[in-house]
């Protein structure tokens, strides 16, 4: 519950699952544990006017199911863990002016994808980590304003911490980076 008295309503959805019919669902996540999930049903989702949470870690899901995620327009969280997503269709995230967190571990985003998400305004949070984010897409990073926890990829150098030392970070993951040396630490 939240200091409001007010209980965060969650749903993952699984085999079998029916859609609930709670209309002040905040957020809902598609996990492994999906076999089939027509993307034509994810059209329900609008159902859902105050939705602020999208997991997808689901396998199966597919560049089809980015439209029906950028209509979610209050959506303040989203963990893409899915290698199944191209980058071009990860763009269409660029409506979600409301995305503060981005959580795209573990998948196939890219410099494009990175270059779109840089440019939300109310960007907080940014997991790249395990990505294919190259130098070249990591120098978007200088457009981001409001970033205070980056898990990076971890094949950045020391030029590239160019790119976030603006950056208002109480957080900075460069977990199984071999190449930042104390000279690109200093640049922090």
């Amino acid at each position: 519950p939240n200091p409001n008295g007010i209980g965060r309503a969650v749903k993952t959805l699984v085999p079998g699952d029916d859609w609930p019919n709670d209309a002040e669902l905040l957020e809902v996540s598609f996990d492994s544990r999906c076999k089939q999930f027509p993307v034509s049903e994810l059209n329900y989702l609008q159902v859902f006017p105050e939705l602020e949470s999208l997991s997808i870690s689901y396998r199966q899901a597919t560049d089809d199911w980015m439209p029906y995620v950028a209509k979610l327009k209050k959506l303040k969280r989203i963990s893409c863990n899915t290698r199944s997503i191209t980058d071009s269709a990860f763009c269409q995230l660029e409506a979600l002016t409301q995305l503060g967190s981005v959580n795209c571990a573990f998948s196939r985003r890219g410099d494009k994808g990175i270059a779109i998400i840089c440019q939300l305004p109310k960007l907080q949070q940014l997991n790249i980590g395990h990505t294919q984010v190259t130098s070249e897409g990591f120098a978007n990073l200088r457009f981001a304003k409001n970033i205070s926890s980056l898990y990076a990829p971890r094949h950045i150098e020391d030029a590239d911490l160019d790119y976030i030392n603006h950056l208002p970070l109480t957080h900075l993951s460069l977990s199984e980076n071999k190449s930042i040396t104390d000279v690109g630490f200093a640049k922090l």
